[in-house]
Formats: C-alpha cells, sequence, structure tokens
C-alpha cells in the first residue's frame, strides 16, 4: 500500500517525508534524546568561523534524503542513480559558473551599497578578514543547505510541478513549502515574527533565482554551489566577527533585493524561467 501511494503522490509523498524527517529530528533533540556527535569548529584568526555539526547536517539533509527514498520505491535504484547523477553535471556554458559564484555576491553588494546610501554605518575594519571568513563559510555551507537540500527541491520536486503548473507557480509553491520547512529550526532559535516574514521573502526570491539557474543549467552542483554561495557570503557580511553590518539590516535589505531580482527574472522569461530544462528541449 506504501509504495502504491507513494508511486501515485511522489511529489506529496516527498514533502510529506521532509517534513517528518526533520522535524521529528528536531523534536529528538528538544526532548534531549538526539545527542551532538561529530562537531568540528572551523577556526580562523583566533575566531570560531564555523562550526560543522553532523547533527544539523543530518537535519538539513531530509530533503535528499527523502528524495532518495520516494526516488527508490517509486522508481528503484536508477530513479536513484538518475537523481543524484546531476550533481556530476558540470560542462555549461562558462557563464553559469560565474553567474553561480558571482551573483550571490552581487547582490550582497548592492545590499551594503543600499545600507550605506540609506545612512547606515557600514564596518569596513576588518575587510582584511573577509575572504579567510567567507572560506570558512563557504566550507561549512557545503554540508549543509546547497547539497543537502538542493536534490530534494530542486531535482526531484521542480521538474514534477513545473510540468503541471509551470515554472513560477513551481517555484512558488516550492519556496513556500521550504520556508515551512524551515520553521521549526527557526522558532528552536527563537527568532521573531519580523524577522521570519524577511526571510520567507528571501527563501521565495531564492527559490525563483534558483529555479532559472536549474532550468538553464540542468546541473544539480550549479545549483547547489549557488545556494552555498548565497548563505557563506550572508553569513560573513552579518553574522561573523568581520560584519560589515547589522544581521538583522543586511537581512531586510537583502531579501528585498533578491525578490526583486527574483521579480526581473519572472518578467524578462515571461514567467518561463527558462523551462523547459536544459535537456528537455
Amino acid at each position: 500500500f506504501m509504495i502504491a501511494t507513494i508511486k501515485k503522490f511522489p511529489i506529496i509523498s516527498f514533502f510529506v517525508l521532509t517534513f517528518v524527517f526533520n522535524w521529528l529530528g528536531i523534536a529528538a533533540l528538544v526532548a534531549g534524546i538526539f545527542g551532538s556527535f561529530g562537531e568540528w569548529p572551523l577556526i580562523y584568526d583566533g575566531h570560531t568561523g564555523a562550526e560543522i555539526r553532523g547533527r544539523r547536517t543530518l537535519l538539513v539533509w531530509t530533503p535528499t534524503i527523502a528524495a532518495m527514498i520516494v526516488a527508490g520505491m517509486s522508481g528503484g535504484r536508477q530513479a536513484v542513480g538518475q537523481l543524484m547523477r546531476q550533481f556530476l553535471v558540470w560542462r555549461v556554458n562558462i557563464c553559469w559558473w560565474i553567474c553561480a559564484f558571482v551573483l550571490p555576491v552581487a547582490l550582497a553588494v548592492v545590499t551594503v551599497l543600499l545600507f550605506g546610501c540609506l545612512g547606515g554605518a557600514v564596518d569596513l575594519g576588518q575587510s582584511a578578514h573577509w575572504a579567510g571568513v567567507f572560506g570558512l563559510r563557504f566550507v561549512f555551507s557545503l554540508t549543509t543547505g546547497g547539497f543537502g537540500e538542493e536534490a530534494g527541491w530542486r531535482v526531484f520536486a521542480l521538474p514534477r510541478l513545473q510540468h503541471k503548473i509551470g515554472a513560477f507557480w513551481a517555484s512558488i509553491v516550492i519556496g513556500i513549502v521550504w520556508r515551512v520547512w524551515h520553521m521549526a529550526h527557526w522558532t528552536l532559535l527563537g527568532l521573531p515574527l519580523p524577522s521570519i516574514l524577511v526571510l520567507c521573502v528571501a527563501i521565495i526570491g531564492l527559490s525563483v533565482i534558483l529555479t532559472w539557474i536549474y532550468n538553464s543549467t540542468g546541473s544539480l552542483l550549479l545549483v547547489a554551489l549557488a545556494h552555498v554561495m548565497f548563505n557563506a557570503i550572508e553569513a560573513t557580511l552579518s553574522r561573523s566577527f568581520a560584519a560589515v553590518m547589522p544581521g538583522g539590516y543586511f537581512m531586510n535589505i537583502f531579501a528585498f533585493i533578491v525578490a526583486v531580482f527574483a521579480a526581473f527574472l519572472v518578467i524578462a522569461t515571461k514567467g518561463k524561467l527558462q523551462f523547459p530544462p536544459r535537456g528537455e528541449n
């Protein structure tokens, strides 16, 4: 019965399993029965730039784990292999490699410039440490969101959804599910409601941007690296000892910039976001 249900409703099954695995893990953490393991602090210039935690990594990888389970139960080993092989798609136009690495930085720089233009105090005193801190945050982010989530959101769910409702609405649906999935973690961190709403705007905008990159390249690797870059540059500029501005202000403006760029992509591609994906034309 379970296999038949998963085969009939693969998208819903994926979403349900992703939430169940993640939220049960967080519940076990709160209950004190899911202990810490595999902790490695990443130190730079006497500061802990980030800390790799096995427990956090496992919880963040639940979208990919759920996608592999649903793919395996509905299509066997071949389907799982097809899903994960998209990490190996790297032969794409060099412009897309530049985009994956430069776009997040460019949007972050615009955020800082806009903050300065609005009268905010931009702190450049630790600029000599930006590269070192960013390197640590990049390594840390490789173990979390980008590679842990994108096989689920962008490779399993997105193609199935956008064939039914189009690329734009598929991006919105995934963005909403993605933000709700994060809610348990945000609540655990004690984030206030205004901060959560800002993060929701950022996530939905990012969902549109990552759809555009995936459809344009067919590369899970590039999408995952773009996700890593967004996480690493935000943490470096707003949540580290080398931060240039307070984290709250940064995220408020960054979410707005990301949303504006996402809207531009929707208008420029007439909502198609380069759908159908590369390789399906």
